[in-house]
C-alpha cells in the first residue's frame, strides 16, 4: 500500500506551451504542446514517485479520460472515483523570452453529491493504509464546506496525518483538523485572511489549529512556520524556468521531510530545492536532478516568533 495519498479535489487535463515570445496579437509557432493528467495533487504525487517514494493520486475522473490523457510516472499508484463529468482543461503558455507564464484554467467542475459521498469513501479506505494524506488544489463551488474538515477529521482519528494545500474558506476550515501542514501562496494568504502581512498570516492559521504554515513566496522563497521555530528560506539567486510547478514541488518536499523524518531545516532546504528544480522543468508535475546540486544553494534564517506574532 502507499504511504501517501494525494487527492485532487478537481483534476484536470494540463496542457503546457513553451513559446520563444508572447505577442499580443500575433500568430506564433510553437513546439507541440504536453498534455498530461494533472490538478496540484496530481502533480504531487508524481514528484514523490519519481522520487522513489509509493505514492497514489485520487480524485473524482472517469476512466477514459485516464487513458486518454495519462502521461505519468510509471511508479504513482492511481485509485480514482469515476464520474460521470467531463475534465476540465488548464492552459499555461510559457514565454522563453521574458520567463513569464500565463495561465488559463477551467472552473472545477460540479460534480454530484453522490461523486463526493462515493470519492469520501474511497479515500477513507486507502486512507487506513497510509502514512500521510495530501489535498491540494482548488475546491469545486458546489462542494459542501464540511466535506474537505470532515474528511480530515475521519483520516486525523486513523491516525494519519495531512497536508493541506487549498485557498479561502476551505484553507481555514482545514486548520481546525490540526493538519501537520498547511501551504498556502502568499497571495492566497492574503486572499483568505484580509491582509498581506504573511507572518502575521501564518501566526493566524497557527491559532487556527495548524501545526505548520508553509508560505511560498514566490523568488523570495519560503516562510515555515510550525508552533516551536519559524524559518526563512530561499536560493542564493533566482532560477529563470515554468514556475507553474513550484508550489506542488514544495508540498511534495513537505510529504518527502515527514516521511523521511527530517527536522525543519532539512525540510526547508528540500522545499527550495525541489520547488527551484522544478523551474527549470518545463512541465508541473516533474523534477529534475538538478535539485541536489540546488540543495547546496539554500540560505536559511531563523524567524523569532511570539504567542500571535512573528517577526
Amino acid at each position: 500500500m502507499p504511504r501517501v495519498i494525494t487527492l485532487t479535489p478537481a483534476p484536470a487535463l494540463d496542457v503546457t506551451i513553451t513559446a520563444d515570445s508572447l505577442r499580443p496579437g500575433h500568430s506564433h509557432r510553437v513546439a507541440p504542446a504536453h498534455r498530461r493528467l494533472g490538478g496540484k495533487g496530481i502533480n504531487v504525487a508524481n514528484i514523490l514517485a519519481q522520487q522513489g517514494f509509493d505514492a497514489q493520486a485520487m480524485g473524482l475522473i472517469n476512466e477514459r479520460d485516464v487513458r486518454e490523457a495519462g502521461g505519468l510516472d510509471p511508479r504513482l499508484a492511481l485509485r480514482f472515483t469515476d464520474t460521470d463529468t467531463p475534465l476540465r482543461s488548464t492552459w499555461s503558455i510559457f514565454s522563453v523570452e521574458d520567463g513569464d507564464t500565463a495561465m488559463f484554467n477551467e472552473p472545477a467542475p460540479p460534480f454530484t453529491p453522490e461523486d463526493y459521498d462515493r470519492l469520501a469513501a474511497d479515500v477513507r479506505r486507502c486512507a487506513t493504509e497510509a502514512e500521510l494524506l495530501v489535498v491540494s488544489g482548488s475546491v469545486p463551488a458546489n462542494l459542501d464546506p464540511g466535506f474537505l474538515p470532515a474528511l480530515l477529521g475521519d483520516v486525523a482519528a486513523g491516525g494519519v496525518d495531512a497536508i493541506v494545500d487549498t485557498q479561502g474558506r476551505s484553507l481555514i476550515d482545514a486548520c481546525a483538523q490540526r493538519p501537520l501542514w498547511v501551504k498556502p501562496n502568499h497571495h492566497e494568504l492574503a486572499a483568505a485572511l484580509g491582509h498581506d502581512d504573511v507572518c502575521a498570516g501564518a501566526q493566524q492559521l497557527l491559532a487556527a489549529g495548524a501545526r505548520g504554515v508553509a508560505v511560498s513566496m514566490g523568488a523570495d522563497g519560503l516562510l515555515l512556520v510550525t508552533e516551536q521555530r519559524g524559518l526563512h528560506a530561499r536560493l542564493d539567486a533566482p532560477v529563470a524556468g515554468n514556475p507553474t510547478g513550484a508550489g506542488d514541488a514544495v508540498v511534495a518536499a513537505l510529504a518527502a521531510a515527514h516521511l523521511t523524518g527530517e527536522d525543519l531545516d532539512a525540510a526547508a532546504v528540500r522545499c527550495i530545492a525541489w520547488s527551484a528544480a522544478a523551474v527549470l522543468s518545463p512541465v508541473a508535475g516533474t523534477l529534475p536532478a538538478q535539485w541536489e546540486e540546488l540543495s547546496h544553494r539554500v540560505d536559511i534564517r531563523e524567524v523569532h516568533t511570539t504567542k500571535g506574532t512573528a517577526q
